[in-house]
């Protein structure tokens, strides 16, 4: 695997899956479907094997960008074993957004934006004694440096990351789909959707990355990126309750310039 990029290693994933094929991989530990073979079955015993090399494979490369990416003991089993941990499953999703958002930043020549979150990251990470909450404190560095970059400049970093990631399946409402998939990881404890003409207002309630005056929209823009090709998307209007536990944001699809795609503030203006 040496030489290759992540996409490589993730094409080479989808080349040995089979949708109704009866092995899939686990933590031996966790009893969790690990990233990047979550959701991903195999037609044989051999080609999981593989799989796992191919995965484990596909982590390391990850790790070389955060060393404290848990080791997972990936096992084959069979229908109707394991149960997903969504504490892990939270783990490898931070961390599968990091690493193609690494890998973008590396293919655009912005070596000083990974390099400036590398730094706040290990800053961060001091302060930090629950290890399943590392990813958190990743995301949040990486959000609010890529809220340097020009608006537009983010969502062409964004759309390039969203390419190296799986395509889900198609939705209705890519919004809620979006915000479906991280209230299955616990990144939002609940959400509500408002839909009006051509935007949409958003009620979380403990989003977990929420910090302050400023919500990282990054995953966010990311799930919805992965589910509709509008060209552009502004997230605006963040307000908090006085515990800032539950917020409220704008969400337009289509809008005439993008804005808040990594970072918003209270004060509704997006970066």
């Amino acid at each position: 695997m040496v030489g290759r990029t992540l996409t490589d290693i993730r094409h080479r994933l989808d080349t040995l899956a089979a949708p109704d094929g009866p092995y899939y991989l686990v933590c031996a530990r966790t009893g969790e479907r690990p990233f990047p073979v979550d959701g991903l079955r195999f037609l044989d015993r051999h080609t999981a094997e593989e799989a796992a090399e191919v995965a484990a494979a596909y982590r390391s490369e990850l790790r070389d960008w955060d060393p404290r990416l848990p080791y997972r003991d990936i096992i084959i089993c069979e229908d109707g074993f394991g149960t997903p941990n969504r504490s892990a499953a939270l783990v490898d999703f931070c961390h599968e957004v990091a690493g193609a958002t690494f890998e973008t930043l590396t293919a655009r020549g912005r070596d000083a934006i990974e390099d400036a979150v590398i730094d706040a990251y290990l800053v961060a990470a001091e302060q930090v004694t629950d290890r399943d909450r590392l990813c958190l404190a990743l995301l949040r560095c990486m959000a609010a440096e890529l809220s340097t970059l020009p608006s537009a400049e983010q969502a062409a970093t964004l759309r390039a990351v969203t390419g190296r990631l799986s395509t889900p399946a198609a939705a209705v409402d890519p919004l809620d789909a979006a915000l479906e998939r991280l209230d299955g990881l616990t990144l939002v404890g609940d959400y509500e959707i408002q839909p009006a003409l051509d935007r949409w207002t958003v009620a979380v309630d403990g989003y977990e990355l929420a910090d302050g005056d400023s919500v990282p929209t990054l995953p966010i823009a990311v799930e919805l990126f992965r589910r509709t090709a509008a060209e552009s998307v502004a997230i605006r209007a963040a307000e908090a309750d006085e515990n800032d536990i539950d917020w409220r944001f704008t969400v337009v699809v289509g809008a005439d310039a993008p804005a808040g795609l990594t970072q918003i503030v209270a004060d509704g203006s997006g970066r």
